[in-house]
Formats: structure tokens, C-alpha cells, sequence
């Protein structure tokens, strides 16, 4: 994913809004065969969350609309 070019896309149009993480885990049929899931890309759902939060605001932070 192009990280950078979408933050700086939500800058340019003054974005205020949510930015969520979305990450299916493997133990929640029949979504995850539907999303053809076959691992995890996480040790746990708090670890989701924990680095997405992080993640998003560092990203967020470091990148200017230009």
C-alpha cells in the first residue's frame, strides 16, 4: 500500500476524519475463508491495535500534504 501517497492525498483535501486498522485474524469462519485468510499477521488482537494506533500517528505526523 502506498502509505505515504494516501496520507498526503487526506492532507491535500484537509482530512480531519478516522483512520482505522483493519486485520482479519484466522479463527473467525466464515470470514476468514471468504478473505482467503490462512495466517496471522499478529500475536495477538491487542497487538493490532497497539502498533496500528502507532503506526498511524507517527505516519500521520512525519508526512506533509506538498
Amino acid at each position: 500500500m502506498d502509505w505515504i501517497g494516501t496520507v498526503k492525498a487526506l492532507k491535500k483535501i484537509n482530512y480531519d476524519n478516522w483512520i482505522t486498522v483493519e486485520s482479519f485474524p484466522n479463527d473467525a469462519p466464515p470470514l476468514s475463508e471468504l478473505a482467503h485468510v490462512w495466517r496471522n499477521c499478529f500475536k495477538s488482537k491487542e497487538e493490532v491495535y497497539e502498533k496500528g494506533i502507532g503506526f498511524i500517528r507517527n505516519l500521520w505526523g512525519s508526512i506533509t500534504a506538498d
